[in-house]
């Protein structure tokens, strides 16, 4: 994830939403903030930055290595936590197994019926209903 110094609110959301979504997935992320010309003499905007995100990760990664400086580059590496991105993937695993199997919650709202289902049932209900009429009925009485 590569920021600067004078990056602006909806880019530092948008950016902390996609580093997350990397954790999730269980990748590492590298946070870099770039310096450009005069930006090198305000090194504490891109401070700023970095340790927001350090903030904002405590409880969802570990920093494997804290904020340096690399040349005109100040970078910090985080890494999910294991324990987090096992479950999840074993909640998404299990979701992807039960919805193969057909027991995933819409399952319960709709049913898909085949063509032979749909003309079995169609034949069940004309037979049931033409049977209590020719059961029921009884044989015509002549007038004689």
């Amino acid at each position: 994830v590569r920021l600067h110094p004078r990056t602006s609110e909806h880019d530092v959301q948008v950016r902390i939403r996609q580093a997350r979504g990397f954790l999730d997935h269980g990748d590492k992320v590298l946070v870099s903030c770039i310096f450009k010309g005069r930006e090198m003499a305000h090194r504490e905007f891109g401070d700023r930055l970095i340790q927001r995100f350090k903030a904002e990760f405590a409880l969802e990664a570990k920093i494997e290595k804290e904020p340096s400086m690399e040349g005109t580059r100040l970078t910090m590496l985080l890494t999910p936590l294991a324990q987090d991105v096992k479950k999840k993937l074993q909640k998404e695993a299990e979701a992807k197994r039960l919805q193969a199997e057909g027991k995933d919650e819409s399952a319960h709202h709709r049913r898909v019926i085949t063509r032979e289902e749909a003309e079995r049932e169609r034949l069940a209900k004309e037979g049931a209903a033409a049977a209590p009429e020719s059961a029921g009925a009884e044989p015509a009485k002549s007038k004689n």
